[in-house]
């Protein structure tokens, strides 16, 4: 009997051994590092906006296709059969003197089987905008590459927002926790009778103080955490852990002119700008073109008779050459548009290069400038942890009261924060600096 109560017993053991690492294995947080959150966003799955590019990319491949397409042999087979009877007079046989030819003529059969082939042999407008196509793929290749350097600033930035508000969770609960050890200390003060009940109710309230602070850190938290899943592309429900610290780097940075150098020779979206108005020019020569003769062969080849067993061989070949009189004026027209597009597309480059120049210069003085904050941030919250450490001393000792106690409390509060906020400011300004010269990708995802 006792080994029949066992047996559910054990099998109900077993069940749960199996069945409970997988459900914690399902709901087990996702660690993720920066390079990793960049990795997912950049992959087949990521980013939506870096998936659209990609299509935008196969669209520009089947356009030069279609450009192609007037440039190649076009080939075609057909085969008629028909039966049909005609009216005489009505295309103009009419009887004359002797002859009176019958008004109806058939039922007759016509019967054909032919192949055709074309070729343009000269056609110079259909030829540039065929290397126009060519040179919109490249740009669109670069759009896309421009499209995967912000994906990867706006998952890093959100990253570090994250970052920046788990370490301000962190901030907030060591605020806490040093408003109970004040408040344990004034309740001491009070049973020893150096203290008064109106300092534990200031302790009380600032540590009330400090639980909503805390409160509202694991909210931003969470909302940053939501905007880095929605920038990644993965499910809202995914739990998800950060993984890293915010650092600072050893290496100063290159001087304003190296770094302007790298943009222009690495900013995708600069490189795009050149190509369009390369592929401008080119669609502005082709319409130019359209006024010169265009020359093409022509051939058939196929068997023609009333039945197929009465058909015989015929054929066809030739050249032709066309060129435009007047067509309403649509040549000059387009070669107007695709003049103004081209000066268009020149502006837009010269306007460009000023940009990135500018957001170069910027965030060079940012990072500099978020590096001497740094630095003050990291004397700030010494000074203010000694003058708490003495105000608290000062205090037990009998010395003070808990009124200096509470502003120590305040400033080292604040030193704290101004430390995290350094500590932020000072990545998010190398992250801008990467951004701006279009080293986004290797800025974060080398360890």
């Amino acid at each position: 009997m006792r080994i029949r109560w066992l047996s559910p017993v054990l099998r109900s053991l077993v069940l749960l051994s199996v069945t409970v690492p997988t459900i914690f294995a399902q709901t087990a947080p996702l660690e993720l590092t920066l390079q990793k959150a960049v990795e997912l966003a950049l992959s087949e799955d990521g980013n939506t906006r870096v998936r659209i590019s990609e299509v935008a990319v196969d669209e520009a491949r089947a356009n030069s296709r279609l450009a192609r397409a007037p440039l190649l042999p076009h080939v075609e087979a057909g085969v008629l059969q028909q039966r049909q009877t005609r009216n005489l007079e009505a295309i103009g046989l009419r009887a004359f003197e002797s002859f009176r030819p019958p008004t109806l003529v058939g039922p007759f059969g016509t019967f054909d089987a032919r192949g055709s082939v074309s070729q343009a042999l000269l056609d110079l407008s259909g030829l540039w905008n065929l290397k126009a196509s060519k040179v919109a793929v490249e740009a669109a290749q670069r759009n896309h590459d421009r499209t995967r350097d912000e994906t990867a600033t706006d998952v890093a930035r959100a990253f570090l927002y994250g970052l920046l508000a788990r370490e301000r969770l962190a901030v907030a609960k060591a605020n806490t926790e040093l408003a109970r050890s004040l408040k344990r200390l004034a309740e001491d003060q009070l049973q020893a009778g150096t203290g008064t009940r109106i300092e534990v109710t200031r302790a009380d309230v600032q540590l009330s103080h400090e639980l909503q602070q805390e409160l509202e850190a694991e909210n931003a938290l969470r909302d940053s955490i939501l905007v880095l899943l929605r920038l990644i592309g993965l499910d809202l429900n995914r739990p998800v852990r950060l993984s890293g610290t915010l650092k600072t780097a050893e290496e100063s940075p290159p001087s304003l002119e190296e770094l302007l150098a790298l943009a222009f020779s690495s900013r995708s979206d600069l490189q795009s700008r050149l190509k369009e108005v390369e592929e401008a020019e080119l669609r502005h020569q082709s319409a130019r073109l359209k006024r010169l003769p265009r020359v093409a062969a022509f051939a058939d080849y196929g068997t023609i008779g009333t039945e197929p067993g009465e058909a015989i061989p015929t054929w066809t070949a030739g050249l032709s050459l066309r060129f435009p009189i007047f067509d309403g004026g649509t040549i000059e027209a387009d070669t107007a548009l695709q003049a103004a597009r081209l000066k268009q597309q020149r502006l837009q480059l010269d306007d460009l290069r000023d940009q990135i120049e500018l957001e170069v210069r910027q965030a060079l003085e940012d990072v500099e400038v978020a590096h001497a904050q740094l630095e003050v941030s990291r004397k700030g919250q010494a000074l203010a942890e000694d003058e708490l450490e003495r105000a608290r001393r000062r205090y037990q000792a009998g010395v003070t009261t808990s009124l200096e106690v509470a502003e120590a409390q305040t400033r080292l509060e604040r030193a704290r924060d101004n430390r995290v906020q350094a500590l932020f400011k000072y990545n998010l300004a190398r992250l801008e600096l990467a951004n701006s010269t279009g080293t986004i990708e290797s800025f974060v995802l080398l360890p």
